[in-house]
């Protein structure tokens, strides 16, 4: 599709593009120079005030359609520069001929009556929330506090976040240091009760004190109680060391990361922004809902190469992000407490069903929520071709003959393996395939 030099998704180019350079970080400045690139980020924009955070369905017709174009289609406004728009009855429909040129899932044999009526649904939500004039007057608001805004395109982006598939955030408003989301790639993500003991005070501030001193980005939500402890300890060693310092926290809200949430944490958020950065998948001006708090600890879940859930009540938050963590294969940590005190009902639970490892010392604590492996757990002594197709086992389902090309084994000597890591507990079967168990991704076999 050509592109439009006075147009930008029926906005005025020029001045549009003068406003997400200035939004953009240093170092992607050189994004608003490219018009595809421009488009994308601002197609992006768009969505994410079209959509609720963790909109699967919308990140696949972004993914796989663009974002530019996706939002064309739905706006009815496709077609070359100069020629009037095509109009194909429906959005829905349009959506569908673009998806059965593409060959895409969604418009596999038998599925349309399903896809269109997704796509109606939601698309009716959608167009109630489409904006330009509200979307200019967030980025002007958000550029006078100072914020900026990534794309997947960006060399901020976390790659964390793919795990999330298409669930994962479309842009993200960030503001304070956008380079602190580069340090990812040895995180920890800390949660907990927002009322908690001093039992769980003391090993939220050490455990991220520890961590941070070695190099660990710490990630929480900026709410009271655990979150607020482990942002809090970064912030005191990170000024303890003055300009020495390389310590950084992340916090993720559930709102538009303009106004900063709880309210009561506003002081510390802000040192936040002065060690690290507050993210959020909402534009500026969108409350916090049950909804969005519940999507938020998805994100906090993916930043996190670990998770760590110290004191958390029968029913919590923080389960919710234990289950996010989980689903995408993260490490799970609980700090095991007493069997009297509510605060630490939901850590014995998730330890009692086998969804979280239990730290049963503060070294070991530590040790796990590094990623290192468990030294005081038993283990079973492996024959080499086990090791090797047990290594080429994943997550995701794979056939034996893919195993058995990864691990360099014959697809029988695979089978035989498979089987007998069957027994053991670390791979299980599904539809034919094989993964590895959920055991297995809790113990890090």
């Amino acid at each position: 599709m050509s592109v439009d030099e006075t147009n930008l998704l029926g906005l005025p180019r020029n001045s549009v593009a003068e406003l997400l350079a200035a939004l953009l970080p240093e170092d992607d400045s050189e994004l608003a120079g490219q018009p595809q690139e421009l488009d994308d980020l601002c197609a992006r924009l768009v969505w994410s005030q079209l959509i609720e955070p963790g909109d699967a369905l919308a990140g696949q017709l972004i993914a796989e359609i663009g974002s530019a174009e996706a939002l064309r289609i739905l706006r009815g406004t496709i077609g070359f520069v100069g020629e009037p728009a095509r109009t194909v009855a429906s959005f829905e429909e349009r959506f569908w001929h673009e998806l059965v040129r593409l060959d895409s899932s969604l418009a596999a044999e038998g599925q349309k009556v399903k896809t269109l009526t997704l796509i109606r649904e939601s698309g009716i939500g959608w167009l109630q929330r489409d904006n330009n004039a509200k979307l200019l007057r967030d980025l002007n608001s958000w550029r006078q506090l100072g914020g900026w805004v990534i794309a997947p395109s960006s060399r901020f982006w976390p790659e964390n976040l793919a795990d999330l598939g298409h669930a994962a955030p479309i842009a993200i408003w960030g503001r304070g240091n956008p380079a602190s989301l580069e340090r990812l790639s040895l995180s920890v993500s800390i949660v907990g009760s927002r009322n908690t003991t001093n039992y769980g005070s003391w090993i939220t501030r050490e455990l991220a004190t520890q961590l941070s001193d070695q190099g660990f980005c710490i990630v929480s939500g900026g709410a009271y109680g655990i979150d607020s402890f482990a942002h809090e300890a970064v912030v005191a060693l990170a000024e303890s060391k003055g300009q020495l310092s390389n310590c950084t926290t992340i916090a993720v809200m559930a709102g538009g990361a303009d106004r900063l949430y709880p309210i009561g944490n506003t002081k510390l958020l802000t040192q936040v922004m002065n060690h690290g950065c507050v993210i959020s998948e909402l534009p500026p001006g969108n409350a916090p809902t049950k909804w969005r708090f519940l999507q938020r600890n998805r994100l906090i879940a993916a930043l996190g190469q670990s998770v760590v859930v110290i004191e958390m009540a029968y029913r919590s938050g923080a389960l919710n992000t234990v289950h996010h963590a989980l689903e995408i294969g993260r490490r799970v940590v609980a700090v095991p407490g007493s069997i009297l005190s509510p605060t630490s009902q939901g850590c014995n639970q998730v330890i009692q069903e086998g969804k979280a490892e239990a730290a049963t010392s503060f070294d070991q604590l530590l040790q796990l929520a590094k990623g290192e492996p468990d030294e005081a757990a038993p283990s079973f002594q492996l024959s080499a071709s086990q090791k090797r197709v047990l290594d080429a086992v994943s997550n995701q389902v794979k056939s034996v003959s893919a195993i058995a090309k990864l691990s360099g084994t014959s697809e029988i000597e695979a089978q035989g393996a498979l089987a007998e890591l069957e027994l053991l507990g670390y791979v299980c079967r599904q539809t034919g395939k094989w993964r590895r168990s959920e055991s297995a991704r809790i113990t890090g076999a």
